[in-house]
């Protein structure tokens, strides 16, 4: 795997799992007591992270240091259909009202949980 396809790969799980976890980029930088500008950077896969830096990632993102490794099926059409998919999802509850998130939410994890059953 190229090097430029694994920051991204990584940037991209990293972005993942903050938005799972409902974290901003500045709320994340400061648990991990690094800048904004870092956290951007790692995601848009422009910069290489420090091991030490995605040990910090990991814990701050509630896992292991080895998941924020695992790529699911790691090519490249793959993961940016996955992104377009994901940013897809974020631009449609952007435009939801706060107090509708939490049911949305719930559908969604039970959508997923769905998913995973019948695979």
């Amino acid at each position: 795997m190229k090097e430029k396809n694994l920051k991204k790969l990584f940037g991209f799980k990293v972005q993942q799992l903050r938005h799972l976890k409902g974290l901003t980029q500045d709320e994340l930088a400061e648990a991990i007591d690094r800048s904004v500008d870092t956290i951007s950077n790692i995601e848009r896969g422009f910069s290489s992270t420090r091991i030490e830096t995605a040990s910090h990632l990991a814990k701050a993102l509630g896992v292991s240091l080895p998941e924020m490794f695992e790529f699911s099926g790691s090519s490249e059409d793959k993961s940016k259909t996955h992104r377009k998919e994901v940013e897809r999802l974020m631009a449609l509850l952007m435009q939801c009202p706060a107090q509708h998130l939490p049911v949305l939410s719930r559908l969604v994890e039970q959508a997923v949980q769905l998913t995973h059953e019948s695979e």
